[in-house]
């Protein structure tokens, strides 16, 4: 049995005839779970690692339609959470934290419209205000004890000019890093450089989805000229001078 018709399985044999009861020609289980599939399909992210699925996901549904599934909601989440680790254990998707679905309204959407929005999300996926920190471009950094040495970043939000290398720089999701990388999976500190003996050593920080340098997760190494260094999914090229 595919895995789509075990989805119909177990979503039609017990929620869709109380959908057909409640929401006559309204949005039907079995159409939540396609959309949950191809959502999946349409956010994943390729890395040299791994391939990494969205793991927090918004239902959005006119607010009849959210109105007339409320009694289903929270029972009808559990089993599309067990859709999509059965999807991830198939495709050998992996996520970067705990499963989230939740239903929303959206006042400008009609009867029977559905959409899903799918983020990544890192950790618990929510965080008190006073933790969030402010939207910032990849490539940012301060030019401090500018010692030789660049990265640049290769894949990331923009192709970048030479970031110059200092001792102690940081890399990660922080605003207060040295070298800022907005983007999915890459922790707060994720990765400082610093030298040692006359050589550029990168070295992970107990970051979350780990450090690979050409390919091959690593905790500390001297970097050399052409390096490829991946952080979260982001790609960095060392070289040796600007």
């Amino acid at each position: 049995m595919s895995l789509l018709e075990r989805i119909e399985h177990r979503l039609s044999s017990w929620i869709e005839g109380a959908f057909r009861r409640r929401i006559p020609r309204r949005v039907e289980p079995l159409e939540v779970g396609r959309a949950l599939l191809s959502a999946v399909d349409r956010h994943k992210r390729v890395s040299m690692a791994c391939v990494y699925a969205p793991n927090k996901f918004t239902i959005i549904l006119s607010q009849g339609d959210l109105e007339d599934m409320s009694s289903l909601a929270r029972t009808l989440e559990g089993e599309l959470k067990g859709v999509l680790q059965e999807k991830a254990e198939k495709d050998q998707l992996r996520f970067i934290g705990p499963l989230s679905v939740a239903f929303a309204a959206d006042p400008e959407l009609t009867s029977g419209q559905l959409q899903v929005r799918a983020e990544f999300c890192e950790g618990q996926c929510e965080e008190l205000p006073s933790q969030e920190e402010p939207k910032v471009d990849t490539q940012v950094f301060r030019r401090q004890q500018i010692l030789g040495g660049c990265l640049i970043v290769e894949v990331g939000r923009g192709a970048s000019s030479p970031i110059p290398l200092k001792d102690g720089m940081a890399i990660g999701r922080s605003s207060q890093c040295d070298l800022v990388l907005d983007e999915p999976n890459v922790s707060r500190i994720h990765a400082r450089i610093s030298k040692r003996d006359g050589e550029w050593v990168i070295e992970d920080s107990n970051s979350t989805n780990g450090l690979f340098v050409n390919g091959t997760r690593v905790t500390a190494v001297p970097l050399k000229p052409g390096d490829q260094i991946q952080v979260g999914t982001a790609v960095l090229t060392y070289k040796e001078s600007i």
